[in-house]
């Protein structure tokens, strides 16, 4: 399908997802479970959307926000995830599972105290240390919510992993990083990094290809 036909249907799925991430993020803060069906109908839009053309939903993920950087990255990671995993010809069903674990990679998040999510400066080690336990939070929350598989509890598990063991939580290295991990490592690294933050700039595109391929 062409990008101009593609465009009106991605930015409805666009809003949607917006409204689920912030929905979610709010109720895991209270101590909730994740609506999993409506999580799932909506990563299904999404994956619907990227198979018929990847670029619209593409060009709606440039569209940054500082003040809502957690809910908002989430999507863009999924989008991204999704757009990686249709390069790598993956089925409609893995891309399926690769997108919910993107979108909830970071559910954790919304355990945090938000002055440490809104530091400007850089955190200390004990701070960096609460951080941390997102992962663990993120795994707890969605393993409590039921019916979400193995991919999504990989991607929350070893999206902050690296290749040369300097990650977390596990430090694992290289081939000890599973496959569905590295994706979800890569993509959350790439739209970290080209994103503006309260304490940094983003870089552009190029820098952070650059870089990655350096790490």
């Amino acid at each position: 399908m062409s990008f101009e036909r593609e465009i009106p249907r991605a930015k409805k799925i666009e809003a949607q997802t917006r409204i689920l991430l912030r929905t979610t993020l709010e109720e895991v803060h209270k101590g909730n479970n994740i609506n999993v069906p409506l999580a799932e109908k909506v990563v299904g839009n999404m994956v619907e959307s990227v198979v018929r053309n990847p670029d619209a939903l593409v060009c709606l993920s440039q569209l940054k926000d500082v003040s809502e950087y957690t809910a908002l990255h989430s999507i863009r990671t999924c989008i991204l995830a999704l757009t990686f995993g249709r390069h790598l010809v993956l089925p409609q069903e893995e891309l399926s599972l690769l997108g919910m674990g993107a979108l909830l990679h970071d559910i954790g998040m919304a355990k945090l105290p938000q002055e440490v999510l809104d530091k400007a400066a850089g955190l200390t080690v004990e701070e960096f240390a609460l951080v941390q336990k997102h992962i663990p939070w993120g795994l707890e929350v969605v393993e409590r919510s039921g019916g979400l598989p193995a991919v999504v509890l990989e991607i929350i598990e070893q999206h902050h992993e690296r290749h040369d063991g300097s990650g977390y939580v596990g430090n694992r290295k290289a081939d000890l990083i599973g496959y569905w991990g590295a994706i979800g490592a890569i993509v959350d690294v790439y739209d970290a990094i080209t994103s503006e933050r309260v304490f940094r700039q983003p870089l552009s595109a190029e820098e952070t290809l650059k870089r990655m391929y350096e790490w």
